[in-house]
């Protein structure tokens, strides 16, 4: 998961919060959140994905479509075959389980994956983004995907820190979205992707990517953020729903992932931050790493 490229500053006030106002819950105690939103997901939690936000004045936006001026699929396009161009040059372990021809375009050729329907849903083969496409929005490349998880303390890990400067305190109130993928696909045009082989960066992450489906067809620049479909929800009941955390209760969400094991090193699995967090530990602080 990753938030570069959300507006920069957290003072601002969340743009739909009258809109949701009657879905939002508010805490300022970080173990009550963590027991509602573990009893939230014990009841319906087979059902959601979560979205963990720095700031809840975020909207839901992918980082592509947040570029200004307004985005280019051409250059969209360009962006990706570059990526998977110098992905294939040095190496890497790319997606490619497709003729190359699908993937020079995933904007208008979108990859079949028999898995990329909702839970409950009959319909199992729906048209889902290229694997590529999550692999490059994982790895920090702007894409028209938002990034989710299955585990709402991931989400909450995602919530509590900045990814990009872990030591920083928070600025502001963040957010813990919650939306039931059954009821995103009965009444909006959001869908949820699944990556569709086993890879490194999904399995502690429980990876999953938000995108509207609307996006890019007929060549079609849509560019609102998803609460513009979530307000066409008629049956808000368990479908969706805002967690915000007060900053001081964002603060001892930290300190309670850290005594879970959601950590950065968790999330991001890497020996070299491993070896790095056990010299810390150990009292050689000051040792480069």
């Amino acid at each position: 998961m990753n938030q570069t490229g959300q507006e920069a500053t957290c003072d601002k006030k969340y743009k739909y919060e009258k809109e949701f106002l009657e879905d939002t819950v508010c805490f300022d105690d970080a173990e009550a959140f963590i027991r509602e939103l573990e009893t939230f997901h014990a009841k319906f939690g087979n059902h959601h994905i979560y979205r963990g936000q720095n700031c809840d004045s975020w909207t839901l936006v992918p980082a592509f479509l947040r570029s200004k001026p307004s985005i280019n699929l051409n250059k969209y396009q360009k962006m990706l075959l570059y990526y998977m161009k110098k992905g294939l040059h040095n190496g890497l372990d790319l997606p490619l389980d497709k003729p190359y021809e699908s993937l020079i375009d995933p904007m208008r050729q979108r990859l079949l994956h028999l898995e990329g329907g909702p839970v409950d849903s009959p319909d199992r083969n729906s048209e889902v983004p290229s694997a590529l496409v999550a692999h490059a929005q994982h790895h920090g490349l702007p894409t028209e995907l938002l990034d989710a998880t299955r585990d709402p303390l991931v989400a909450s890990f995602f919530a509590a820190w900045n990814i990009n400067n872990i030591n920083e305190k928070p600025s502001g109130s963040s957010v813990v979205w919650t939306l039931n993928e059954n009821k995103l696909y009965k009444q909006t045009n959001l869908r949820v992707f699944t990556y569709p082989m086993s890879a490194s960066f999904t399995p502690n992450q429980k990876s999953v990517f938000m995108w509207d489906s609307t996006w890019g067809i007929n060549g079609g620049s849509y560019q609102q953020p998803y609460e513009k479909e979530l307000l066409e929800v008629t049956d808000r009941c368990g479908a969706f729903r805002r967690f915000v955390l007060s900053k001081e209760a964002t603060l001892e969400l930290r300190d309670i992932l850290d005594k879970r094991g959601v950590t950065y090193t968790s999330m991001f699995p890497d020996w070299r931050d491993i070896a790095c967090s056990i010299k810390k530990k150990h009292g050689f602080a000051k040792a480069k790493c």
